[in-house]
């Protein structure tokens, strides 16, 4: 199962997802994971829910021409929902002039709602919960979002996309896991958004009645040093990519595609640190990342990245928008 939910503020239209892929009920490994968003061209995107496949093989036929008709592509995802005995499910989300989102789902399409969503059901209500009383993992720990987009804060992305990192990190929520990805068309055309996440200690907070305070300080120290990213290919880039970037374990997932296509194609990059992973990406699939790293404590020993460009290369973080 998955989530994916979509947001209009406006005429930005923004859509998030996870990448976990189950069979069986089973949580298959990263290797087997794919946002279930797509960029079928820089005024129309799509999210699925259901079966990767029949969501992959529904993409790669749709039709992506710049002038296709609102019609013509509700019509044929519509009819991939039907012919699958409604087993598939999608967002579609144009952008202007028509700034809509569609519905497939249930045998029919709905438009003109300002939010939708497709997927499984507990994981929609956990999404909903945290993002009505912003209950943290831990009392004593925010997260903090960052990104190098200064507006981006602002705009609906960015609170689905740290939303629905909640969701993943539920442990009561097994259908949603992986990584939060998430697209919007914010610069008028629809893209892929970079961000970071690090976590800090509160300032002040009530200590749990149960909890052991050396295991909470460990907590907190333990979680000073988490540092993630989440870069995204430039609008150029012959292909379209997202990599989920682990700095202390120097670990980097990439997920890619064709333009138009679901990025359903994985490699791994292991022990390389963000500068690495550049080179590795450019001389490889051609892409050219867009997106930064930050860590609550500076540069990690072993790293591999000078102090100097440490700086650079440091975006500032935010907690997640209440």
């Amino acid at each position: 199962m998955t989530l994916v939910v979509a947001k209009r503020k406006g005429d930005v239209l923004a859509l998030v997802s996870d990448t976990g892929v189950s069979l069986s009920g089973t949580q298959l490994g990263p290797e087997h994971h794919l946002p279930k968003i797509c960029i079928l061209n820089g005024k129309l995107a799509v999210g699925f829910a259901g079966s990767p496949e029949l969501g992959v093989t529904a993409i790669a036929s749709a039709p992506k021409d710049d002038g296709v008709t609102f019609g013509a592509v509700t019509k044929h995802f519509l009819d991939a929902h039907l012919k699958h005995d409604q087993g598939i499910e999608f967002i579609l989300a144009f952008g202007p002039p028509l700034s809509k989102l569609a519905l497939v789902s249930g045998g029919k399409v709905t438009q003109n709602r300002t939010t939708e969503w497709i997927g499984d059901q507990a994981a929609f209500e956990a999404f909903q919960e945290f993002r009505q009383n912003r209950t943290p993992a831990l009392s004593f720990v925010s997260t903090m979002l960052g990104t190098s987009r200064e507006g981006e804060a602002k705009l609906p992305t960015f609170d689905l996309i740290g939303t629905m990192g909640r969701v993943i990190e539920r442990r009561d929520v097994s259908s949603v896991f992986g990584h939060a990805v998430g697209i919007n068309n914010d610069g008028g055309q629809f893209d892929f958004r970079n961000y970071t996440v690090t976590l800090e200690e509160k300032p002040s907070f009530t200590m749990p009645a149960t909890a052991n305070p050396i295991e909470v300080l460990g907590q907190i120290a333990e979680a000073r040093q988490f540092a993630f990213s989440c870069f995204v290919s430039s609008p150029e880039d012959a292909l379209q990519a997202v990599a989920f970037h682990y700095m202390r374990g120097r670990l980097t997932y990439v997920y890619y595609g064709a333009p138009g296509e679901v990025l359903n194609r994985f490699v791994l990059y292991k022990d390389m640190n963000v500068i690495e992973i550049g080179e590795r990406a450019a001389a490889e699939l051609g892409v050219n990342w867009i997106g930064g790293i930050s860590s609550r404590e500076g540069v990690p020993q072993g790293y591999g990245v000078p102090t100097d460009q440490w700086r650079i290369l440091n975006p500032r973080p935010r907690p997640i928008p209440k």
